[in-house]
C-alpha cells in the first residue's frame, strides 16, 4: 500500500514540474485605455530565457525582445509618472539561493509610441560607499507603495553600513523620459536598523 503511495506521490510531482509555463505560449494582457501587450518567452542560454513584448493599439506599435532573463515572477501594470496611462512590468526571479529580482518596463507619452523602460542593472546595484546602491545584497524585492516603485534589499555583510547597524535598505524609483528613452531612477533611499 506504501508503495502505491509513493509511486502516486512521485507521478504528480513528474506532472507538476512538466507544466509548462504560460508565457511560452504567449499571453496577452490589456491596459485600461485598451492598449494590448502580447508576452512571450523563449528558451536562451542555459535557465534564461528572452521575453518578447508585442504592443497593439499605440499609433506606433513596439515589438522589443529583453534578452537573457530569469524567469517571468509578476507582471503588472502601475502609472509611476503619473499621465494616466498605466505602464506595464515585468518582474523575473532568478534561482539562486538569495534570488535576485529584475524588472522590465514598456511605457508610452500619451499612448502615442511604446517604448522599453530602462531600470538600473546590476553593475549600478552595486555602487559603492554613499550611493543608492551602497551594500547591495540579494535578495532584493520591488513593492508599490504610495503610489511609488521602491526596491528592498539586504545590506551585505562586509558593507561599511553594518557597523552602524544598518541592515536593509529601500530605494524607491521614478519613471521619467530622458533624450527619448524611459528611465526608471533612483531618487529617495532609507536605511533600515535591526530591532
Amino acid at each position: 500500500m506504501q508503495h502505491r503511495y509513493l509511486i502516486l506521490f512521485l507521478l504528480l510531482a513528474f506532472a507538476c514540474n512538466q507544466e509548462s509555463n504560460p508565457y511560452e505560449k504567449g499571453v496577452t494582457l490589456e491596459d485600461k485605455a485598451g492598449h494590448s501587450y502580447l508576452i512571450k518567452t523563449e528558451p536562451a542560454e542555459g535557465q534564461k530565457s528572452n521575453i518578447l513584448v508585442e504592443t497593439e493599439g499605440f499609433k506606433k506599435n513596439l515589438s522589443h525582445t529583453f534578452p537573457m532573463t530569469d524567469a517571468i515572477d509578476t507582471v503588472l501594470f502601475a502609472d509611476l509618472d503619473s499621465n494616466n496611462l498605466n505602464e506595464l512590468y515585468i518582474f523575473t526571479k532568478s534561482s539562486a539561493s538569495k534570488p535576485l529580482t529584475s524588472i522590465y518596463g514598456i511605457a508610452s507619452l500619451q499612448g502615442y509610441e511604446a517604448k522599453p523602460v530602462n531600470a538600473p542593472d546590476l553593475a549600478f546595484r552595486s555602487e559603492g560607499r554613499g550611493g543608492f546602491y551602497e551594500g547591495f545584497a540579494a535578495p532584493n524585492v520591488y513593492r508599490f507603495e504610495n503610489g511609488k516603485l521602491c526596491e528592498h534589499f539586504r545590506v551585505a555583510d562586509n558593507s561599511s553600513l553594518r557597523t552602524r547597524g544598518i541592515d536593509s535598505a529601500r530605494v524607491c524609483l521614478e519613471l521619467y523620459q530622458y533624450q527619448g528613452q524611459w528611465v526608471l531612477n533612483p531618487y529617495e533611499q532609507m536605511h533600515f536598523r535591526e530591532q
